[in-house]
């Protein structure tokens, strides 16, 4: 999923405004990493990995790809992370 909202050529991006995908305890680190790739290109508005096992390492790409896309031309008016209960 977040290599498939990741993939395209900026103009014909997928975009997904609220993915919510808590409760999922095996997207742990790893997952967080891909779908930050999406996060960082625009594709997600709202991305909500509550309890998910995200812990400092995928936590940090997922920071680190917000930090990009508001230092880009792609920079929304807001995004939302919701990294609760992990």
């Amino acid at each position: 999923l977040g290599r498939a909202l990741g993939a395209g050529d900026g103009t014909k991006r997928s975009r997904v405004e609220t993915l919510d995908l808590s409760n999922n305890q095996g997207i742990e680190d790893r997952g967080a990493k891909v779908l930050a790739g999406a996060l960082e290109h625009g594709a997600i508005g709202s991305l909500l990995l509550r309890s998910c096992h995200v812990q400092a390492d995928g936590a940090a790409v997922l920071i680190k790809s917000i930090k990009k896309l508001t230092d880009s031309s792609l920079r929304p008016a807001e995004i939302r992370l919701d990294l609760s209960g992990n």
